[in-house]
């Protein structure tokens, strides 16, 4: 969903439909890979909620059973000593924001068979496993392993 024309107001959803049901396939969608749903300025925060929520709906009409996101590490300040990352720093809220996140998803997916899978990327931190394990006590998340370089 990086491109321009995968955006959710710019899908052309009956063109992927037809696609489905004439070729007898299946897409999985790849949420932006900026998205951050913890950021601390809640008006672009919410931007990407309501982003992650509209795609629900759209893969519940495409019958789309993944939706695949990066948990980013955040913002990071570089001392003499070493980084700060913000999300370590503010960790009860990043929790706190992550298990919200969940609870709106679990609501918007409902009772569709539809999974949001976390993917690997360039490594995690331990306050990132923390908080993709609290996305994974619901059943509507997942992991998902990127084989590419």
């Amino acid at each position: 969903m990086n491109l321009p024309d995968y955006q959710t107001d710019k899908m052309d959803i009956s063109k992927f439909k037809s696609i489905c049901e004439n070729e007898g396939i299946f897409f999985t969608i790849h949420l932006d890979e900026n998205i951050n749903i913890c950021d601390f300025n809640k008006e672009v925060c919410n931007a990407y909620i309501k982003t992650i929520l509209s795609t629900i709906e759209i893969a519940k009409e495409l019958k789309v059973p993944i939706l695949n996101m990066h948990m980013g590490n955040g913002v990071y300040f570089t001392l003499p000593t070493e980084k700060v990352y913000l999300f370590k720093q503010y960790k009860e809220y990043y929790l706190l924001k992550l298990k919200s996140f969940r609870t709106l998803c679990e609501k918007a997916v409902g009772d569709s068979n539809i999974k949001i899978c976390i993917e690997n990327s360039n490594g995690y931190r331990d306050f990132t496993m923390e908080g993709i394990e609290v996305l994974l006590k619901s059943h509507i998340f997942g992991l998902t392993f990127d084989i590419g370089s």
